[in-house]
């Protein structure tokens, strides 16, 4: 046997089997990337889907009774309706010993400031802004740090914490 001749086609094969592993290379690669793309957008459509129809598709309440800074006993509970095509209702209801109840309400539009979709901007008619920044948010739970500043350009800015549970539709 010719050791050379041998050899040679050793060789040959090698920068062969070089060349279409350098061709595919490229071809997997981009195979990669596009597979995790398409992951990461699925699982990103999920999230907000999960975002927008839990916000959406209950009332929210919120009950709180005890004493006043006078000492009047009390009771009130907020309700606030999130729609679909970023319009909303919010109503107030509050009873103080010894006082007529009051009820109060409006309207507002709403929209996420950022594309986290972790904080929320209201429009309330008499054109005040509210940030809800979501802290937690279930089919049966809402709750949010809310803030009258955009929390991205005034991180600091001063909030308060609000917590409310799903009535059905």
């Amino acid at each position: 046997m010719d050791y050379n001749t041998h050899d040679s086609t050793i060789n040959h094969n090698r920068t062969a089997m070089t060349a279409k592993k350098l061709l595919l290379l490229p071809l997997v690669s981009i195979i990669s990337v596009l597979a995790f793309t398409s992951c990461d957008d699925d699982d990103y459509d999920d999230y907000l889907s999960n975002i927008t129809y839990n916000l959406t598709s209950r009332t929210w309440a919120n009950e709180q009774n005890g004493y006043d800074e006078f000492g009047r006993e009390y009771y009130t509970a907020q309700y606030v309706d999130f729609y679909g095509d970023g319009t909303g209702e919010w109503e107030t209801y509050t009873e103080i010993y010894g006082y007529r109840p009051q009820q109060t309400g409006g309207y507002f539009t709403w929209d996420f400031t950022d594309r986290s979709y972790s904080v929320l901007v209201l429009e309330f008619d008499n054109n005040s802004l509210e940030y809800w920044m979501i802290d937690d948010i279930t089919p049966d739970y809402f709750s949010s740090f809310v803030s009258p500043d955009d929390p991205y350009y005034f991180p600091n800015t001063p909030n308060y914490f609000q917590e409310f549970w799903a009535v059905r539709n």
